[in-house]
């Protein structure tokens, strides 16, 4: 009778521990995944941002060189 009680402990044991890694995988493959998506959509933006940032400030500096060469070139008159 008690082989059988021990048996039955270790079964739930071994259930309990089982579920255990089973929900252990799960979570971290969910994180995994989450990791992955946040990571590339951040990649992405960050893209985005630096290239539109790059074209203002280019355009800036086009503006302002432009600026300079009529003022040079191109007097006022009074």
């Amino acid at each position: 009778m008690e082989t059988k009680n021990l048996s039955t402990v270790k079964n739930k044991k071994s259930i309990a521990t089982a579920m255990l890694f089973a929900i252990a995988i799960i979570i971290v493959l969910l994180s995994a995944v989450i990791g992955f998506t946040t990571y590339h959509i951040s990649k992405r933006s960050l893209i985005e941002t630096a290239e539109e940032m790059l074209y203002n400030k280019a355009m800036d500096s086009a503006n302002l060189v432009d600026a300079r060469i009529n003022c040079i070139f191109l007097p006022s008159s009074p």
